[in-house]
């Protein structure tokens, strides 16, 4: 906070340094809103360094959410959870092609199952798509999104 406005942080801010842009899995249309956007960034860039537990789920933070979208108070917590929940409704359109090139995109949603956290819970749980884990793992791959 400086001079009484927020700030938003930049990913490294929040995250390692040693995490790696996936660049073209960040790039989707506007048909998100920006928080939704800001969002999806997130889950990603976490995904790349979190663990898992044994059904698959990641979980966050939802003041490490809220600190990152550059918001003051925990009365937002509901606006990230609506963030979430959009994004899990959301189909995406990846470029996630064969080395033959058989294919010309995936669709699927980033998100695939996803726990509601209650009041007083500080984390919200989310499975992402298998298809798109390894390349959000190994952010070499380039695919490109599109929101639909």
């Amino acid at each position: 906070m400086h001079e009484g406005k927020s700030v938003s942080l930049s990913i490294n801010d929040l995250l390692s340094n040693d995490v790696k842009k996936p660049t073209a899995l960040v790039h989707f249309e506007r048909d998100m809103s920006l928080t939704e956007q800001k969002v999806m960034t997130l889950i990603i860039f976490h995904c790349q360094v979190a663990d898992k537990d044994e059904r698959g789920l990641y979980y966050i933070k939802k003041s490490f959410v809220r600190r990152f979208l550059g918001w003051d108070d925990s009365n937002n917590y509901p606006r990230i959870y609506e963030a979430f929940e959009k994004i899990f409704d959301n189909t995406i359109k990846w470029n996630l092609l064969g080395k033959d090139k058989t294919f010309k995109s995936l669709r699927c949603k980033l998100i695939v199952s996803l726990l509601e956290p209650t009041e007083s819970g500080q984390f919200i749980g989310f499975k992402i798509h298998p298809d798109l884990e390894p390349v959000i793992k190994d952010p070499r791959f380039s695919p490109r999104s599109n929101s639909s």
